[in-house]
C-alpha cells in the first residue's frame, strides 16, 4: 500500500453512530493515522466516560508477521487487504486474543473499526482541514 494510503489522516469517532466495546466506554476519541512503507502509526486522544483523558501512540508493522508488544505477552500481526482495509490479529501468550479491521469507505470520508467478536463497531469521520486555515483567511 502506498504512503498516500486512504487510511492516513485524522479521524473523529461519531459516538452516536458507533457501538462501543462494553469494557471500554468513552465520551469522544480522535485518532491520527500515519502510514509508511511497512508501518502504521496510531496517535490517539480519548476522553473516557469518567471525563479523564488518555493519549497514546502505537506503531504496527504491516508485514503479515507477529510482533511482540513490549513485555505484555501480546503480539499483533497486521496486513493490508487491499488499499482500503487493514486487518489485525492479536495473540496473548501465544493464544488467539482477537482480531480487528479498519476499513475506509470508497469516498474516503469514513472509517469503520470492528472487532472479530462484533462487540465494537466504531464509525469515524475524516477531519478535513478548513480551507481558510490553509490560506490564513
Amino acid at each position: 500500500v502506498p504512503v498516500d494510503s486512504p487510511l492516513a489522516g485524522t479521524w473523529i469517532v461519531n459516538v452516536p453512530a458507533s457501538r462501543q466495546h462494553p469494557a471500554n466506554p468513552f465520551q469522544s476519541a480522535r485518532i491520527t493515522i500515519a502510514v509508511s512503507d511497512d508501518a502504521v502509526v496510531f496517535d490517539q486522544f480519548v476522553v473516557e466516560a469518567s471525563g479523564q483523558t488518555q493519549q497514546g501512540k502505537q506503531t504496527l508493522r504491516v508485514d503479515g508477521e507477529l510482533h511482540a508488544i513490549g513485555g505484555s505477552g501480546y503480539a499483533i500481526r497486521a496486513e493490508w487487504q487491499g488499499a482500503q482495509v487493514l486487518a489485525t490479529y492479536a495473540t496473548k501468550d501465544g493464544q488467539p486474543a482477537g482480531a480487528g479491521r479498519y476499513e475506509v469507505s470508497r469516498d474516503g470520508r469514513s472509517l469503520i473499526v470492528t472487532d472479530e467478536a462484533r462487540d465494537q463497531r466504531l464509525v469515524l469521520e475524516r477531519v478535513i482541514a478548513d480551507s481558510t486555515e490553509e490560506t490564513g483567511l
